[in-house]
């Protein structure tokens, strides 16, 4: 397999790094390939290294198995189904790294002498708290050669940075995270600013319930990408490779009388009336998930209970769009359980889905993988990262979250490297109601916890 020139020059990096880094690389610019090269040349000189990879549970097979097939020669073990040290590659998810069960199995990789270790999709250790960054943390320095793998390693501040530095380069970016955020960020309200030094945990909290917001200290961003530069590299896909277009395209619908009363109820008084049955919310983000409900053509009653409106025009619109495509393989991504599941029984064609509760998740993936005219439907978390459908050229979003992030990962599935058809990106959009709201807000990149705020502000 020929190699990109960014992933040659990424292999270099890492290599003039003494085996530690970051590919930083858009989706779809072959970071399991990289990765997976870069241990290929340290094997070379050590014929015992051995490569663990921990990575999202639907990656194991469908990128990091198909990849080492398809690429190399080595043997691999996905450990999460079967307990096999012998393989050169040894594959696990996040999940089962940290589970009480598996701590015997991990006690024996790490007496491994000479290992290297990729962290794919590492953003998943963006949180300086979180139980796994600290796991993950803890046994990093036990690996000789340590990389890791994002499109999106800090979606919401620069402060997810410092774990993931962390975990390659100690003391890379200060020796703890609350000496990194005191150096490098302040508070800031208009033209007041706060250094983070003078405030103890009590009154940085009061401040920001003021309205002041974290930022960088100005000056300081540079001094963060000077320190990061010699081992991380970031990738745009479309400075690197040889792209078909992305064309976006946009189905307005208009909800029915019955929606649109819901709607305004829920809107106005947070308690709406749908057949008879009375669904009350008790806060802002309860009511956004009820209103994205309605607009979607159903709601959660206070069981659990999915109530369906009559005549749904965003499922009548879907049927539309997908007839008119015709006889070819197509992505939809969905928010809610019950939407995936209705789609599925709904549509006429064969589908398979990919979210939460299925059973087989491998199994969906390759039978779809290997299909010419199927349906995967699927939420952004199962199907939405990693993931390579080069093959598919149709994405329908037939609800959108307030995630750039998940948006952005979604979008890369079927935009990747080798690509050679035009990639068609279908939105649902019902009209007044969020998904507008939404869909601005994601067109503008902005930040999780930005969009979140500016669609709380839409619903108003």
């Amino acid at each position: 397999m020929k190699l990109f020139q960014h992933q040659k020059d990424g292999i270099q990096k890492i290599v003039n790094a003494g085996g530690v880094g970051a590919f930083f690389w858009d989706v779809g610019c072959g970071k399991t390939l990289a990765a997976l090269k870069t241990f290929e040349y340290y094997r070379r000189t050590e014929p015992t290294l051995k490569l663990f990879v921990v990575c999202p549970v639907s990656l194991i097979e469908s990128a990091w198995g198909d990849d080492i097939n398809k690429f190399t020669s080595f043997s691999y073990a996905n450990l999460r189904a079967k307990l096999d040290l012998s393989a050169d590659i040894l594959i696990v998810n996040f999940e089962t790294l940290i589970s009480k069960k598996f701590a015997p199995t991990i006690k024996q990789i790490l007496d491994i002498p000479t290992k290297m270790v990729v962290v794919d999709e590492s953003q998943r250790i963006k949180s300086h708290s979180a139980k796994t960054t600290k796991y993950m943390l803890a046994m990093s320095r036990t690996f000789k050669y340590r990389l890791i793998l994002s499109a999106t390693p800090a979606p919401n501040s620069k402060l997810e940075y410092w774990p993931q530095m962390e975990f390659i380069r100690p003391g890379l970016l200060n020796s703890n995270f609350f000496s990194f955020r005191a150096s490098f960020f302040c508070l800031i309200r208009g033209e007041s600013v706060i250094p983070l030094r003078s405030l103890g945990r009590k009154e940085m909290i009061m401040m920001m319930q003021r309205g002041y917001k974290m930022s960088l200290i100005p000056g300081t961003e540079s001094v963060i990408s000077d320190r990061m530069a010699k081992y991380c590299q970031f990738v745009d896909k479309r400075e690197v490779l040889d792209l078909p277009d992305e064309i976006d395209v946009i189905r307005s619908i208009e909800m029915t009388p019955d929606q649109k009363r819901a709607f305004s109820q829920m809107k106005r008084d947070l308690v709406t009336q749908i057949k008879e049955e009375e669904v009350s919310v008790p806060n802002a983000l309860a009511k956004l998930m009820k209103l994205r409900q309605i607009s979607s053509g159903f709601i959660y009653n206070s069981e659990g209970e999915a109530i369906e409106f009559d005549n749904n025009p965003k499922m009548k619109e879907l049927e539309n769009v997908i007839e008119e495509i015709g006889n070819k393989k197509i992505i939809i991504f969905c928010q809610y359980r019950w939407s995936i599941e209705r789609i599925c029984k709904k549509l006429q064609r064969k589908t398979h889905d990919l979210f939460g509760a299925t059973t087989n998740k491998e199994e969906s993936i390759q039978r779809f993988k290997s299909s010419s005219n199927e349906i995967l439907v699927t939420h952004p978390s199962s199907g939405g990262v990693g993931l390579s459908f080069n093959d598919c050229d149709y994405m329908i979003f037939y609800s959108l979250d307030y995630s750039y992030m998940n948006y952005h990962q979604c979008r890369g599935r079927i935009m990747r490297a080798m690509k050679k058809n035009n990639a068609t990106y279908i939105h649902l959009i019902v009209e007044n109601s969020l998904d507008r709201t939404i869909m601005q807000a994601l067109k503008g990149k902005h930040s999780d916890d930005r969009l979140f705020r500016e669609i709380v502000g839409g619903s108003k």
